[in-house]
């Protein structure tokens, strides 16, 4: 068997593939890296009831997000709406099982 390639080498390749499909885990989530995407600018909107906990994190971490990446992510923070600290504090306690005055020293 012999494959031609265009604008590459003619390489000649022998043997036969393995028509066997192996098992494997089950896959639930997958990442688009800014890399594979060059000229595309990326951007992020932030709805009412959105988790946003994790844009949050990285928007303030430049050391790990391309800067291309950190002014869409920091619109999360910015376009966030207020809301009542009690909500936090439920949350919390709904969350850790505890109250957050038994959880942080501060809370602000």
């Amino acid at each position: 068997m012999h494959f031609s390639i265009q604008k590459g080498l003619d390489l000649p390749l022998s043997g036969e593939p393995i028509q066997t499909i192996e098992a494997a885990r089950h896959v639930t989530s997958v990442a688009i890296l800014g890399n594979e995407y060059n000229g595309m600018k990326p951007t992020m909107l932030v709805e009412e009831g959105q988790s946003i906990k994790l844009g949050q994190a990285l928007s303030t971490r430049k050391d790990l997000i391309e800067p291309s990446y950190i002014t869409p992510l920091s619109r999360l923070q910015d376009n966030v709406q207020p809301f009542s600290s009690k909500v936090v504090d439920q949350t919390i306690q709904k969350t850790f099982g505890k109250p957050a005055s038994d959880i942080f020293k501060t809370f602000s």
